[in-house]
């Protein structure tokens, strides 16, 4: 045995490590490496191996793919979702992908699918979607009704004498069922008359019990300009001399508002007209009402039309009828008021726009800015923007939000310099209490839980945070230049995933700086050391879902529109994986005859691994050698598998750095399992630069 020759010295060196880019490279661990790519832990942590690859699912979607989510549907068939920048794609089993939905804009970022309900929420800043049980996919929450209906009394009804007011809402019939806010009054566009400038934009809901025409009128011009006001048409006039705001908004009498888009710049007596209508009817005794015109939705999602009236000179809404179709547009009222039923809802938004979104506590909540909005309790698709929201201002001057996520029984609010935790209070509402002042999120879809922790990328690097203090600030600086050429022009381009199976976090960095390639840090929880993974083609995004055996698997959207399934097979597609795993410098004590390394290794028959040997820092591999497989039968293979081989070196030098490639497809595992050393300390050899 070479171990029992006078004077050689036999080193096991060890396969347990992972990357380290920041500590000198003659005082890495004799288990850490320069660089590892495409090569991992294996599950016992003691050897390394080839990653596994990327089989391709779609190849033609032809377009960054921003999301993917899976589901059965109402009769228990097998869906997939696939959100692309443009449009949502669904594939229902045995069928063929097809587009159900165009954006009205182009997303720039990963888009996560939320299911609540036994629906699949799909929530961006640009248009938000749905898909309902029924299958259909249905803008979130229901637009309320722009015209109103006529109304026309006549006699032979149970009326007493009054002013009636009549309200129509959109709704969805069902155990899912839905309803728009309801259409009360009507505040037309203003209407100039003039030649002056034309800028005036009437808003605001209209609380009268008539109908009348508001003008605002140019009563002198300076600075600002300054109008006045009637509500007659001009007959009267109720106030002048206003000026025009900094803010450019009016708040009329009766809740309509006027906005200017300037404060100067306008003509002398120029004025515009505003109509504002209210669907009203005054009954004397004994008469009933028709209401003809009765709005009907271009929305497919409303199936009913809901009728709501006041009692006689009253002003609450009470439920008179409902219109189980979307097409009739008559109705005759002939109802006594103690006959009304339940009083009308008027909290019942349209999802506002949002860049993240969360289900916690019952509710939906979506992001705006500095503010976190949130629906009624287990009613996901009812918003009310004026009351049901949290305000999230603590933190930075400037700062933003970049994510939130249902965390330890609250919701976690990120900014980019701070977090924000909302919790429920005692009295059934919410508070918005500042948890971290010194660091947030920047990577808003790099944001995972992770066995009850929250990992995510900070300006600091890559955190582990468990709800109020993060790991060790200095987690990841063994990734230290891999983070430090982030683009932190595209950080909303970042993405991650908890892979399972493996016990690791992919973090994926699509954009660097320097020409630098997209990467894949990987972080191996189970063995506490990090490696990188880089892929065939730029990941757009990464996802955990079910596929149809309810097994966990993980896929990956690219950015020329294939959708891969990870961890499968031994090719990305039909790329084969090159793999690199260089081992540090390791230190000899003295300059050394290297005389050989014994190698226990796994590659299938047919195929090898290449092993290169550095000396002393010099650039060029000084040995070569290639290792291969052997064919086995099939008998007990498993504990037959590795393979020995010994290479002769023949080397001299003090530190030695060994390299392990693949390139081929090799159509099976590839392992490492074990290398050991032989070498005799000599002299010392001088001094040597690196080259």
């Amino acid at each position: 045995m070479i171990e029992n020759v006078p004077g050689i010295v036999q080193r096991e060196v060890p396969l347990v490590g992972g990357v380290d880019e920041v500590s000198p490279v003659t005082r890495l661990k004799p288990e850490d490496y320069l660089t590892m790519e495409n090569w991992r832990l294996t599950k016992d942590g003691a050897r390394i191996e080839k990653r596994a690859g990327l089989s391709e699912e779609v190849t033609n979607f032809g377009e960054d793919v921003y999301g993917y989510s899976t589901y059965y549907d109402a009769d228990s068939v097998f869906c997939e979702l696939a959100i692309l920048e443009s449009r949502i794609m669904r594939k229902v089993t045995g069928g063929s992908w097809a587009a159900i939905h165009t954006f009205s804009a182009i997303i720039a970022h990963p888009s996560s699918v939320l299911e609540i309900h036994g629906k699949q929420f799909i929530i961006n800043e640009v248009d938000s979607r749905f898909i309902h049980i029924d299958k259909a996919d249905y803008q979130i929450g229901i637009t309320a009704p722009a015209t109103l209906p006529t109304l026309t009394a006549s006699s032979g009804g149970a009326f007493e004498v009054g002013t009636y007011r009549y309200a129509v809402t959109y709704a969805r019939s069902g155990n899912f069922g839905n309803e728009s806010n309801p259409i009360k009054s009507y505040v037309a566009a203003a209407a100039i008359t003039g030649a002056g400038l034309d800028d005036l934009t009437a808003g605001g809901s209209y609380s009268g019990s008539g109908n009348i025409t508001i003008r605002v009128q140019i009563d002198a011009t300076g600075t600002p300009d300054t109008v006045k006001i009637s509500y007659d048409g001009g007959t009267t006039w109720h106030t002048t001399g206003v000026p025009i705001p900094a803010t450019l908004t009016i708040s009329f009498s009766y809740g309509a508002t006027g906005t200017f888009g300037a404060t100067t710049g306008h003509t002398l007596n120029d004025y515009w007209d505003i109509a504002c209508s209210a669907c009203s009817i005054t009954a004397t005794a004994n008469q009933k009402v028709t209401l003809t015109s009765i709005p009907v939705s271009s929305d497919a999602q409303v199936n009913q039309r809901k009728i709501y009236r006041t009692t006689a000179d009253g002003a609450t809404f009470y439920w008179l009828a409902t219109i189980s179709d979307n097409t009739t547009t008559t109705y005759v009222d002939n109802l006594e008021d103690g006959a009304l039923g339940s009083e009308a809802s008027e909290d019942r938004d349209v999802l506002p726009n949002g860049k993240f979104a969360a289900w916690w506590d019952n509710r939906l909540w979506v992001s705006g800015t500095n503010i976190a909005y949130y629906s009624a309790i287990d009613e996901p698709e009812a918003f009310d923007t004026d009351s049901r929201y949290v305000l999230v201002r603590k933190g930075e001057k400037g700062d933003e939000i970049t994510g939130m996520v249902d965390y330890k029984d609250a919701l976690y609010v990120f900014k980019r310099n701070s977090i924000t935790v909302i919790q429920k209070r005692a009295d059934g509402g919410y508070g918005a209490d500042l948890f971290n002042s010194d660091f947030g999120c920047i990577a808003p879809y790099s944001i995972v839980e992770v066995n009850n922790l929250l990992m995510f990328l900070t300006y600091r690097g890559w955190e582990v945070y468990n709800g109020l203090d993060t790991y060790e600030m200095s987690f990841s600086i063994k990734l230290d230049t891999t983070l430090s050429l982030i683009d932190h022009t595209k950080l909303d381009l970042i993405s991650s995933v908890h892979v399972k199976e493996r016990n690791e976090v992919w973090l994926s960095i699509p954009d660097r700086t320097g020409g630098n390639a997209a990467c894949t840090p990987v972080y191996n929880y189970l063995n506490n050391k990090f490696y990188v993974f880089k892929f065939y083609k730029i990941p757009s995004c990464l996802i955990a879902c079910r596929n149809s055996s309810k097994a966990l698997v993980n896929k990956m959207g690219t950015r020329d529109g294939y959708l891969c399934l990870c961890e499968s097979g031994t090719q990305d597609g039909t790329t084969n994986i090159s793999a690199t795993a260089r081992k540090g410098w390791h230190n000899l004590a003295k300059t050394s005859d290297i005389r050989r390394m014994d190698l226990e290794y796994e590659v299938p028959a047919a195929k090898a691994i290449t092993v290169n040997f550095y000396y002393d820092f010099d650039k060029d591999v000084q040995r070569t050698d290639t290792v291969t497989g052997e064919t086995l039968s099939a008998t007990n293979i498993d504990i037959r598998r590795p393979h020995q081989d010994h290479i002769e070196l023949g080397g001299r030098g003090k530190y030695l750095s060994i390299e392990f490639k693949s390139t081929d497809n090799p159509g099976g595992a590839v392992k490492i399992n074990e290398m050991i050393l032989y070498h005799k300390p000599r002299a010392i050899k001088g001094k040597k630069y690196g080259d």
